[in-house]
């Protein structure tokens, strides 16, 4: 963390990396407490996931060595969490994924989230943004959230 006249805080590159899970778990933890109680970084999240704000056509533009593919890859009904980005919550909630599309995901997720609201999702091998463009309640089973994503860095 960057010292400034304000207290300690976290570095643009660190908000990118953390956004898209790329921070070891022990600065994931400092940048995320941080978070927590800096309104002034949580400002610059918003604005490094507002400044990644580009629609995800479902595919990538690197070969995935692995399988041998150029599209995003999603497990239907695999195990997935989100947290919460803009605005910013700490607290993950496990999610399943109901159908995917071009441009987004629909997810079962226990608890409602706004529209609006930027999400992490995280499979096994997958880390994406999406930000949530619907949310209703589906009988006693949960909230459909459906998610349009968005590029990477």
């Amino acid at each position: 963390m960057v010292k400034e006249k304000h207290g300690n805080h976290a570095k643009e590159s660190d908000f990118a990396m953390y956004i898209h899970g790329r921070l070891d778990a022990v600065r994931t933890f400092v940048v995320g407490h941080h978070l927590l109680g800096c309104h002034t970084c949580r400002e610059h999240l918003s604005a490094c996931i507002d400044l990644e704000h580009m629609p995800n056509p479902m595919g990538k533009t690197k070969l995935d060595q692995a399988t041998r593919r150029f599209e995003l890859c999603f497990t239907v009904g695999g195990p997935m969490e989100y947290q919460e980005l803009s605005p910013f919550s700490t607290n993950r909630q496990k999610v399943s994924i109901l159908d995917i599309s071009v441009t987004g995901v629909g997810i079962l997720a226990e608890n409602p989230v706004l529209p609006g609201t930027i999400l992490q999702i995280r499979g096994v091998k997958t880390i994406e943004l999406g930000q949530v463009r619907h949310c209703s309640k589906v009988g006693d089973t949960g909230y459909r959230i459906g998610l349009r994503l968005h590029d990477g860095l």
